[in-house]
């Protein structure tokens, strides 16, 4: 059976001679037309000679190329041409060859009628940008879509590494004639580029890549132009931040470490000259550009510190004309009150600042005690707080910003310090503030220093209770018994000191000094502490009490017999309680996680064979009590009315970890009259 006629026709026109080619062929026919082509004739039918000297080009119409012929080995100068245009050489057909094209046709053409390389040469080399253009990027046409933050512009999902290697390598060899490129996929996921040979010199012994790549431009740039090639063809989802990566695949771009320099041709010197020639055309540019946004800078430059001048002077003006005006009065004690609720905003630079503040709460909300008094006529206020509301102003400012609190528990900051987080919050502060006022009475703005010469913090009137003028509360009642007991205690601490000859200081961690307080301790309470007005021997029974407080400490004093029954109760790792009953053997000091002062616990639990262990540290909770005692149910649940025959429903009487847990504990053990070896109340 005859196959079907298949019919392709092809039509090609290189602006000099035109041709079109027809072919109709089947298993038994073949014929070949050509308009305005030579005879035809065997196998030469379809090609399309052309020569003279020594060069002969031929069109293949089968394959769509052009091929190159040559009598002899041309000479280097027309070998870098041809590559130049793509052509390739073909070791079994001893012929160079190109797919054709305008600029394929173009060239054989010239090399044909060519008189000498030379000419062959100067004409190719129009057709071929210079090496300048050649090592400028330009990105591809826009990666596909990809969760990454960055895509190159030439990545294809889907693409492998071999094909990527493939494609990069074809790119380089083509654009930069006269290179041998590696481009291998050797290690794990991984694309490396090196350049093998060229050229090109490549400069030794520099001491850094600055220095290289000024000795090795040429070099350089082509790297560079394959750094972002291969760039192209990646994707990076990587985060430094968090040691987590996500590439497409791994980069290396460089020059081989045996790469190798290449005799340049005529052609190719002449480019490195010219390569070169724009390099330092380039700085030129690049020089002229920042010598002029350079001056351009110094306008500016001047022109703002005018601009700075000029408010400065008005600033100036603005402080003088209010120092002349203003009047300010210290008040006395009594004559001092509150002003609740001013929003001081922090550091505001002028007035519509710290109304913005205002307005957007980033403020500190604050009940203020004012200690003085500025007036002032409300448009020199306006003008010193819209231009220099930050200028100094000592003459205004005295120094009197801080602030206060009336609580009886704090003597001394040092006490506030040793607080818990809720006793701190707790506590009521006031600030200590200059309150300034307008000739006509109204308040104008209250400004807290923080103990400078200026507005540090400002609340601009008028908010709701600027107008309130509330007492100062009256200082704190100190228990006389407390008082008496802080007195008794610097005394006692006193004589030991002198006792022991420790009056240079080193008292503070004397050991004799501890054992000789020691006795002294179990009778001092926190509200004695608070009320000992000495900061080092406030600060030295704080840390004892502290150290005491601890487990080891407390087991220390407890001294539980060996073979003693024991109910240990403390706050469970997963936020209820747990209790154990055991018969308690011993204990010793142990380092646990971040803990330095843990203690390991021995006993034999009830019910088990043989001694187990508990480790106690500074966190939960732990009550250690004589005896087995069985904690009731309606202690932590709650029965629910109404519910089903024969089904009970509760509900936990507390939230995980909630400390009012223990609390309901110690006080069921408060009634029930049991005996307490260990009742520590663990901070974190």
């Amino acid at each position: 059976m005859r196959r079907r006629l298949r019919r392709l026709i092809l039509h090609r026109t290189d602006g000099i001679r035109g041709y079109t080619v027809e072919k109709h062929f089947s298993i038994f026919t073949f014929h070949v037309y050509y308009c305005r082509a030579a005879a035809v004739h065997g196998v030469g039918d379809l090609r399309k000679e052309k020569t003279t000297m020594n060069a002969t080009y031929t069109l293949n119409a089968e394959k769509n190329g052009v091929e190159i012929r040559f009598a002899s080995k041309p000479v280097a100068d027309v070998l870098e041409a041809i590559k130049a245009a793509g052509y390739r050489w073909s070791r079994a057909q001893r012929l160079w060859w190109a797919r054709q094209s305008e600029k394929t046709l173009k060239i054989a053409m010239q090399i044909a009628n060519a008189e000498s390389a030379e000419t062959v040469t100067s004409v190719t080399a129009e057709s071929i940008p210079d090496l300048w253009e050649r090592t400028r990027w330009t990105p591809g046409p826009g990666g596909d879509d990809c969760h990454a933050r960055f895509v190159g512009s030439n990545y294809k999902r889907g693409m492998s590494n071999k094909e990527i290697a493939a494609t990069v390598k074809k790119h380089l060899s083509q654009r930069f004639p006269g290179t041998k490129w590696s481009v291998t996929t050797a290690g794990y996921n991984s694309v490396n580029v090196y350049l093998v040979s060229a050229p090109y010199e490549n400069a030794k012994g520099c001491e850094n890549m600055r220095e290289w790549a000024e000795k090795s431009p040429e070099l350089s740039a082509i790297e560079d132009y394959a750094r972002q090639l291969l760039k192209s063809y990646n994707y990076d989802d990587s985060d430094s931040m968090t040691d987590y990566f996500d590439v497409n695949f791994y980069e290396t771009v460089g020059i081989a470490y045996n790469y190798k320099q290449t005799e340049p041709t005529k052609a190719q010197t002449q480019e490195i000259e010219a390569f070169r020639a724009r390099i330092a055309e380039e700085q030129r540019k690049e020089e002229e550009r920042q010598e002029r946004e350079w001056e351009e800078e110094k306008a500016r430059r001047a022109e703002a510190a005018k601009e700075f001048e000029r408010r400065e002077a008005e600033a100036h003006a603005a402080i003088e004309a209010l120092k002349a005006a203003a009047t300010v009065r210290a008040l006395e004690e009594s004559e001092q009150y509150i002003i609740p609720g001013a929003p001081l905003a922090r550091k505001a630079s002028d007035l519509n600042e710290a109304r913005e503040a205002a307005e957007e709460n980033a403020v500190d909300i604050s009940d203020c005690i004012i200690l003085e008094e500025i007036t002032a006529p409300a448009e020199l206020l306006n003008a010193w707080g819209e231009k220099a509301l930050l200028h100094d102003v000592p003459e205004l400012f005295r120094a009197v910003g801080g602030s206060r609190t009336f609580d009886a528990r704090i003597g001394s900051m040092i006490d506030y310090h040793n607080m818990d987080a809720d006793e701190r919050e707790s506590v009521k502060w006031y600030t200590l503030a200059t309150a300034i006022y307008t000739t006509t009475g109204e308040l104008w703005a209250v400004v807290d220093d923080e103990g400078y010469n200026y507005a540090r913090y400002i609340a601009v009137a008028p908010w709701d209770g600027c107008a309130e003028r509330l007492p100062i509360p009256a200082e704190p009642e100190q228990n006389p018994e407390v008082l008496d007991a802080a007195r008794c205690i610097e005394d006692i601490s006193t004589e030991t000191i002198e006792k022991l000859d420790l009056c240079g200081g080193d008292w503070k961690t004397s050991e004799d000094y501890k054992n000789a307080m020691e006795p002294h301790i179990d009778t001092i309470t926190r509200e004695i502490v608070q009320a000992v007005s000495i900061d080092d021997l406030k600060m030295w029974l704080y840390r004892r009490m502290s150290e005491r407080n601890s487990i080891r400490e407390r087991l220390t004093r407890a001294n539980i017999p060996v073979g003693e029954r024991v109910t240990i109760i403390k706050e469970s790792d997963f936020g209820g309680i747990s209790t154990t009953t055991a018969t308690w053997s011993s204990w010793e000091p142990v380092r646990y996680a971040q803990y330095n002062d843990a203690a390991k616990i021995i006993i034999k639990p009830k019910h088990k064979r043989g001694l187990h262990y508990m480790t106690l540290h500074r966190g939960p909770s732990v009550l250690i009590v004589s005896g087995n005692i069985n904690l009731p149910d309606s202690l932590f649940w709650e029965d629910l009315p109404g519910t089903m025959e024969g089904v009970t429903m509760r509900k936990s009487r507390f939230t995980s970890c909630d400390p009012a847990a223990m609390e309901a504990v110690r006080e069921y053990l408060r009634e029930y009259g049991a005996k307490v070896y260990i009742d520590y109340n663990g901070k974190y």
